[in-house]
């Protein structure tokens, strides 16, 4: 028994008392719970607060130098030593309406060939001659003229690249196998825009606001119909007609001397002959006096294009920055009410925008949208909400404000490059607006108030001055609420809306 108590004593199983066990040992200390690591701060908490809008920097507009060459030829002359560059822009007043009867896009076809060869060069040896001198040159043709632009090196290259651009306008060759082959291009293409709903409906969009006789009445680049019939006499002929000094102006802007690019383009240009020379007369297009639809089918899409137009306003008249304020409150912005309604709050589309277009005598204003194709009548009756309650109800104080910064605003990256600012030089003669138009554009704008948008919008926004192309399908299956399937009859809802309907099938 003894050996066994000894066991537990050495093995300590067993308690053995002694001196120390009467004494109170000392409470341990309270345990204190630690305190959690902060947690790390947030990298994108600095989104949630705005930076401050710095200054803003005052910028004019440029206002370009006026010369004359000894033919009368303009040059808008504007220096820019930022870069050993220099733009040359040729522009030639030739619009749709130099196009005779029954043969639209006959002046595109007159650019397009313009680079196609010369009588000392084919296409491949300008294009040869433009590479070894670094240089760029295009030809482009619009609503309102016909455009060679020159991008070119200064010193030893500048005379040789001028050189070049005054071989294309004045010496093309216009060949048969380049007519052919061109032509045969430009027929391709306009097949391949059978299938594009926006070329579509803008083709429509014009036979209807402008009608089959009048020459704003088809795209730039003409019809399928009007470019087969075309001849390589009909190219030759026009550019002896209308090819002449009297219809040019020249743009120049770089780091080269007025007095040295004045002496070079008059050594090239100055001989060209002016001649009189009978401008084609051009009718008003006729105004609505009620709204109209216009229905193109599209078998098979799941959106509908839109596109609601109106004859517009003159870029020279005096009533264009009013109405320019106008279309942007409108429809040319993110926030504006067109945008918000069928893009923010609807959900029927990726967006809806608008404004007037540009041009010499008859614009348009026009607004675009693709929708939902389940939701076309839906979205045609608000386009026309927004713009009846625009017409009849001025923009507020922000809206208009907005409106005008964003015209302001914007317009600096306008002449951030020479190229852009020669484009928007050239847009004095192509309008015959002064000089200093760009530098005015900032004042004119600012003075815009509520009032005259009102008069605007109450006289091109009224929905009974409206046609509405709409190119989609003529049924399409949807979801309704309760998620069943459904077919919509697009063209029933369109006739429901209870205006003039009409069907068409482009050419």
């Amino acid at each position: 028994m003894k050996r066994f108590l000894l066991g537990l004593v050495v093995f300590g199983l067993l308690a053995v008392p002694t001196a120390e066990a009467g004494k109170k040992k000392p409470a341990p200390p309270p345990v204190v719970a630690a305190t959690p690591p902060p947690p790390p701060p947030d990298p994108e908490a600095w989104r949630a607060t705005p930076p401050a809008a710095t200054p803003e920097r005052p910028w004019n507009a440029p206002v370009p130098d006026v010369i004359q060459l000894s033919n009368g030829v303009p040059v808008y002359f504007l220096k820019n030593d930022a870069l050993p560059l220099v733009t040359v822009r040729l522009h030639m007043d030739l619009g749709r309406e130099n196009n005779p009867a029954g043969k639209a896009g006959l002046g595109a076809l007159v650019a397009n060939l313009l680079d196609e060869g010369t009588k000392n060069r084919d296409a491949s040896g300008i294009a040869a001659a433009a590479l070894g001198l670094g240089a760029e040159l295009s030809v482009t043709a619009g609503a309102e003229g016909i455009d060679l632009s020159l991008n070119a090196l200064t010193g030893e290259a500048l005379g040789p690249s001028l050189d070049l651009l005054a071989e294309v306008a004045l010496a093309p060759a216009f060949r048969s196998a380049d007519f052919k082959r061109v032509q045969a291009e430009v027929l391709a293409d306009l097949a391949a825009n059978r299938s594009n709903p926006r070329s579509v409906a803008s083709e429509v969009m014009l036979q209807q606001v402008f009608g089959p006789d009048h020459p704003y009445g088809y795209p730039v680049g003409g019809t399928t119909t009007s470019i087969a019939g075309l001849k390589p006499g009909d190219v030759k002929k026009y550019y002896k007609d209308w090819w002449q000094a009297g219809s040019a102006a020249l743009v120049v802007v770089g780091a080269v001397d007025q007095e040295t690019i004045v002496r070079e383009l008059e050594a090239r240009f100055g001989g060209w002959k002016r001649k009189a020379i009978q401008e084609p007369a051009l009718i008003a297009p006729a105004t609505l006096l009620k709204t109209r639809v216009v229905f193109v089918e599209s078998p098979g899409s799941v959106q509908s294009m839109l596109l609601v137009a109106t004859p517009g306003v003159a870029r020279n008249a005096p009533d264009w920055h009013a109405a320019n304020v106008a279309g942007t409150w409108v429809a040319g912005m993110f926030s504006s009410p067109m945008n918000m309604v069928l893009r923010e709050e609807r959900g029927w589309s990726y967006g809806a925008y608008g404004g007037f277009t540009e041009a010499r005598d008859y614009g348009l204003f026009a607004v675009r949208s693709s929708v939902q194709a389940d939701k076309t009548a839906p979205a045609v009756a608000e386009v026309l909400r927004v713009l009846g309650e625009a017409a009849s109800k001025p923009p507020s104080e922000e809206m208009l404000n907005l409106s005008k910064d964003n015209l302001r605003k914007s317009l600096a990256g306008s002449f951030d490059t020479n190229a852009t600012t020669a484009a928007s030089l050239a847009a004095i003669p192509t309008y015959t607006l002064g000089a200093t138009a760009w530098r005015d554009f900032d004042r004119q704008v600012e003075v815009i108030n509520a009032a005259r948008v009102a008069s605007m919008a109450g006289r091109w926004f009224r929905p009974e001055r409206q046609l509405i192309v709409v190119v989609g399908p003529r049924t399409v299956k949807a979801t309704d609420a309760s998620g069943a399937q459904i077919d919509v009859d697009v063209v029933k809802e369109l006739q429901a809306l209870g205006y003039e309907y009409v069907e068409v099938k482009p050419e």
